[in-house]
């Protein structure tokens, strides 16, 4: 598994569109995709340029809209989070460490809303 990394504006590998897309807190690499934990509580997928590493195109964000659609009509999908209720599908805060299991194919994710999350990357 692939320790957590931060990060800074000053990080070469970053665009600054990767940058300035809320808040980048962390990072991990898999390849031909980079997976950045952002302050608003969002996981970005960002997939590598092949002609030009230094260029990322976001390919989606975990949870997918389609996800959190799906998650919002039931009742019992909503946990109480620091006195508010929130969808237990995300992070209600910042994401403070990412790590990847490209072996299993999961991406871990922890928050300063005191959870952790396990997300499946194939999907």
């Amino acid at each position: 598994m692939e320790p957590c990394h931060k990060c800074w504006n000053h990080d070469p590998i970053f665009s600054q569109e990767v940058v300035g897309s809320g808040g980048l807190k962390v990072h991990v690499d898999e390849g031909a995709k980079i997976f950045t934990g952002h302050q608003d509580g969002k996981i970005r997928v960002w997939k590598v340029s092949v002609k030009n590493p230094g260029v990322h195109k976001r390919a989606g964000t975990l949870p997918s809209l389609k996800e959190i659609l799906k998650s919002s009509i039931k009742p019992s999908n909503y946990i109480e989070v620091k006195r508010k209720r929130s969808l237990w599908i995300k992070h209600s805060d910042a994401v403070s460490c990412l790590s990847l299991n490209e072996e299993h194919g999961l991406l871990y994710s922890a928050s300063w809303d005191r959870t952790f999350k396990v997300w499946r990357i194939s999907d």
